[in-house]
């Protein structure tokens, strides 16, 4: 991310006044969009509109380099470091409200009509979602809390085929859905085909290939399978819940 801010300053700057001038645009959010039709909506108060041209989401990088692509941010959103980056046509984003939405990567490239939902109140921090194959979706409910480390992978983003027919065999046919209220743990990596049902933790380095249907379940394991039953979470640790205060992002 900052190799990419870097570009922006000229090699000529002293490099202290460079390094005051990145950590500027990476507080105040940098935007460059390239090609015709895309937009950015943005729903403050219940009332939608287009960012106005020299309004930036701060800690909230875009980068757009096609046609008819649509995000929309619902504020507030509490960013810092990340980035939402599309690199073809007809993709949509769409973020709720967020507490934290730190050193985080949303990346659509490769294909078209792709499509990223990220609901209300949910933290992601230092993770990466990755859509890379026509008509691949992820959709993250609200209220999730996703840690460090985490790869969500809505498409292979290589084709596996038969060797006499030429057929696509790994094609999405299905979104990636994790539903609300999940806390999906650090290092964990979640696949295309993968479906996380409301009130689910997922433990730490797992690997989720496949549809799960159980509520209030742990996973864990490669591949992630049910450890845990009538199990929830609450972002508060063991001293706050008892001391009854409240986590704070």
């Amino acid at each position: 991310m900052r190799k990419l801010l870097a570009n922006f300053i000229c090699l000529f700057i002293p490099k202290k006044e460079q390094r005051k001038r990145i950590r500027s645009a990476l507080l105040l959010g940098s935007y460059k969009i390239l090609g015709g039709g895309n937009q950015i909506i943005v729903e403050e108060n219940g009332r939608e509109r287009f960012l106005r041209k020299k309004e930036r989401i701060p800690g909230l990088n875009i980068r757009i380099k096609g046609c008819n692509n649509r995000i929309k941010l619902h504020l507030p959103i509490r960013a810092a470091d990340s980035c939402i980056w599309i690199k073809n046509d007809n993709a949509s984003v769409e973020i709720g409200p967020s507490r934290e939405f730190f050193n985080s990567l949303v990346y659509i490239a490769r294909a078209e009509h792709q499509k990223c939902v990220i609901g209300a109140n949910t933290t992601v921090s230092g993770a990466q979602i990755v859509l890379t194959e026509t008509s691949a979706e992820c959709h993250i409910g609200k209220n999730c809390m996703i840690s460090h480390g985490v790869i969500i992978r809505g498409s292979d983003g290589h084709s596996i085929i038969d060797p006499k027919t030429k057929k696509i065999l790994n094609a999405p046919v299905s979104p990636l859905i994790i539903g609300d209220h999940c806390w999906i743990c650090e290092n964990t990596t979640i696949l295309r085909k993968a479906r996380i049902p409301n009130h689910t933790i997922i433990g730490n380095g797992s690997i989720v290939t496949k549809v799960f249907s159980e509520e209030y379940t742990a996973l864990a394991g490669n591949p992630a399978r049910v450890v845990s039953r009538n199990v929830s979470w609450i972002p508060e640790n063991e001293y706050e819940f008892i001391n009854g205060l409240k986590c704070i992002f």
